[in-house]
C-alpha cells in the first residue's frame, strides 16, 4: 500500500492466523485455523471449507467490510473509499469504506 496509509499483514503462528498492523503490532482479526490471503490494498480473505471465501477489507485497525457471499472484493485506490464487490451473479455493487453500507444506484 502507499506509504501514507496504515499496512496491514498476515502473522501465521502454530497455525493460527491474524492480521495485523505493520506499524503499531494491533492484532486487527480474530485468530484463525484457516488460511488468510492478502490481497491489494488492505483486501484480505479467509479461506473457508467448500471453496467459500470470506472477505474483508480494513481500515483504521477495524474490519469496515467482512462477507463470504461475493466472488470477489477489490479496492482500485485507498483513496477512492470505494470497494467494487462482485455478486454471485456476477453484477456488481460498490461499498463506501467510511461506513461500509452500499452505495446506493442513480447517485450524483
Amino acid at each position: 500500500v502507499d506509504e501514507k496509509y496504515t499496512s496491514y499483514a498476515v502473522i501465521k503462528v502454530n497455525k493460527t492466523s491474524v492480521v495485523i498492523n505493520t506499524i503499531d503490532g494491533t492484532v486487527v482479526t480474530k485468530p484463525t485455523l484457516n488460511e488468510i490471503v492478502v490481497n491489494d490494498n488492505n483486501i484480505f480473505y479467509e479461506k473457508l471449507k467448500n471453496n467459500v471465501n470470506r472477505y474483508f477489507y480494513i481500515k483504521d485497525n477495524k474490519v469496515v467490510l467482512e462477507s463470504e457471499f461475493y466472488n470477489s472484493v477489490s479496492v482500485f485506490s485507498i483513496e477512492s473509499g470505494i470497494i467494487k464487490c462482485v455478486n454471485p451473479d456476477f453484477s456488481t455493487e460498490y461499498i463506501s469504506v467510511l461506513n461500509g453500507e452500499q452505495i446506493k444506484k442513480n447517485i450524483s
